[in-house]
Formats: structure tokens, sequence, C-alpha cells
């Protein structure tokens, strides 16, 4: 007896400090403090990139970051390329890239030689970008490309040749609150790019005074929302959705504001692809060039045009098509392409839009589409 007793004392003496170690090693591992890198333009790369000790590259910052870690930029023009190599992990260990205070962070590649982007994600997953400007890219000023979970915060992109914001071939990404001028400024894409990719929203961003199209999705994208969006003053259409060569669909138009572009919301197929369920909803369109809304025959004429359930549901479209460049192209919604099928065209406020409120080419209808329950006035 005495001995089954001493046994057991032994046996708890052993047990308890190997469970209280293990419940201390968690506890320690759950309030670990995560690292927080820093940058400023007086930094130098030879630091620590602590507080007080900070780097001068945002690359050299970006570089130290792993899972969970933060880099913060003070304010200042640094003139570089940045590019992505780590990524960050699941369960909130973003990578997160933001500004430390509310000067103005700049990334400026006048002086630098040509890249495809001025920031770009490098393929790297689980990042949040946050206050940072780019400004004079060669291309495109910020590039999600091939990467997954991605957000950009509160960016602002301005003078870039090609896109201001891309997104390509990435999954999960969010641009919000983002702003995007002077964007395609020598061609290249539109100003914000979404293509062949999947879930990506797009919202509350402010694009303008930009060359090409406002915000495009297209190409192979699926699953993308556009949401809330002010976008004016476009050398082409505002809002498009196109196919392109491939099979694109789930894309979701609601709530933006559209004025002083060529025309305000497009959908076509231009290189034989398929374009279906693209949806226009809510939007308020009104002082474009051309027409309101089009589903168009545009591109190669020697391809096909299919699309699908297209729907232009609750929109508000006033006074398009005053455009001097185009005086005879205008009207609230136009529709001409054969090969379109189940469009839906209800519920609209078409008002005072030069050219016609609801036109249909006369040798181009769609196949079968409904247009009822629309205000016609003008």
């Amino acid at each position: 007896m005495k001995i089954l007793l001493l046994i057991g004392i032994l046996s708890a003496a052993v047990c308890l400090p190997m469970t209280f170690g293990g419940a201390a090693t968690r506890t320690q591992d759950a309030v670990a403090v995560r690292n927080v890198y820093y940058v400023a333009t007086d930094g130098n790369d030879a630091n620590s990139g602590t507080k007080d000790k900070p780097f001068r590259t945002i690359q050299k910052g970006v570089d130290a970051c792993g899972p969970g870690e933060t880099l913060r930029i003070r304010g200042g023009i640094y003139a570089e390329h940045v590019t992505l190599h780590r990524s960050g992990s699941y369960f909130g260990r973003d990578i997160t890239i933001t500004a430390d205070t509310d000067a103005p962070i700049i990334l400026d590649a006048k002086t630098l030689d040509s890249s495809y982007a001025v920031l770009d994600t490098g393929g790297q997953d689980h990042l949040i970008i946050r206050g940072i400007t780019v400004k004079n890219a060669k291309e495109c000023g910020i590039a999600v490309v091939g990467s997954w979970r991605v957000r950009l915060e509160k960016c602002h992109t301005s003078q870039t040749e090609a896109s201001g914001i891309i997104v390509d071939k990435a999954h999960g990404v969010v641009v919000d609150g983002c702003e995007v001028d002077h964007a395609c400024q020598k061609g290249g894409e539109e100003s914000v790019t979404v293509k062949r990719s999947a879930e990506v929203t797009v919202q509350n961003c402010h694009v303008h005074d930009t060359g090409h199209e406002g915000i495009d999705a297209k190409e192979g994208a699926k699953h993308v929302r556009v949401l809330n969006n002010h976008v004016h003053h476009t050398q082409a259409q505002g809002l498009y959705a196109d196919a392109w060569d491939s099979d694109t669909f789930d894309i979701r138009f609601e709530g933006n504001r559209v004025h002083d572009c060529m025309a305000g919301a497009v959908v076509s197929t231009e290189s034989g692809g398929h374009l279906h369920d693209v949806w226009y909803v809510n939007n308020l369109i009104y002082d474009c060039r051309g027409p309101g809304m089009i589903v168009s025959k545009w591109g190669d004429q020697k391809k096909t045009h299919r699309m699908e359930n297209i729907y232009f549901l609750n929109n508000t479209v006033v006074n398009n098509g005053h455009g001097k460049d185009h005086p005879t192209w205008g009207g609230g919604m136009l529709m001409e392409n054969d090969q379109a099928t189940n469009v839906v065209v209800v519920n609209n406020i078409l008002s005072k839009n030069p050219d016609g409120q609801l036109r249909i080419t006369g040798n181009l209808p769609p196949i079968t589409y409904t247009a009822m329950n629309n205000l016609l006035d003008g």
C-alpha cells in the first residue's frame, strides 16, 4: 500500500510540471509580441529596423517582415521599386505594410528604369498594403499578380503609363478606398484592371482623369464586385465588363457614380470569349459623351461576341450623349449585339439623354431581351 502511494505521488510530481510547463508555453506563445519594423527617409538599411533605428528603403523593410509582422513607413519620397518576396499566413498573420503617420508616403519612379510595376506583390499571399502613393510609373503603379488574400487600402496612384492598379491571376483581393488618377497615359490595360482573377472586390474608390477605361473586369475574371466607386473624366467607358477571349462571369457593378466618360457602363466580348451573368444595379450615370449603357459588339468582327444573362436594373441614366466627339452617338441605353441572349433592362430611369432613351440598333438586336418598367423621359 505504501509502495503504491509513493508511486502515485511520484507520478503526480512528474506530471504536474509537464502540464504546467505546457500551459505556460502556450500562454507565452499567445501573448508573444509580433515584430514591427520601421522605414524612414533618414534611416539606414544597416540598422535593425526598430522605431529608433529605422531602415532606409521600403524594400529592406518588406524583406524583413514575416507572417504576422508589420512594416510602418514614415512620410517622405522613396525612389525605388518594391517587390514582395515573403507571404503572411492564416489566422490573422498577414504581413501589413502601412503608413506610420499622416504624412504622405510616395513611391516616385520618375528617375527609375522601367519595370512592370512600382509596387508588386510578387505572387505573395496574405498581405495588407495601406496608405501608399505611387507616382510616375513607366508601366503599372500597383500590381497584385499571382497573389492570394491581398488587401489594398487607401492607396493612391498617379501619372502611370499603364494601369494604376492591376489585379491579374489573383484570388481573394480587396481594393478599398483607393484613388487612381492619370492612369494609362501611354496606353496599356485600364485604369483599374481585374483580369484572370476570382473573388475580387473593388469598392469605395475614386478613379478620374485617366486614359482608357475606368474600372474593367475582363478576360477570365469571375466573382467580381465593383461597389460604390466614383468614376469620372475617363477617355473611354467608366465601367466595363469584357470577356475578351475567355469565359468571364458573375460580375456585379452596384452603387457606382459615373460621369463625364466616353460612355457609362458597357458589356463586350471583344475577341471570341463568353460573357455571362453580369449585373449593373443601382448605378448613377450622367453627362457622358456617348451612351449611358451599352450592350456592344465591339472588337474583332471575325470572332464571336457571345453574351447571356446581362442585367441592367434600377439604374439612373441622365444626359448622356452630349459629346462633340460623338455628336450622333448617345442615348440612355443602346443595344447592338445580335449574339446576346437574355438581356434584361428593368426599372431604370432613362432621362433627357440626347439621341434617345432606349435604343436598339436595327440590324443588331439581341436574340432575346426584356425591357420593362423603365421610366423614359425626353
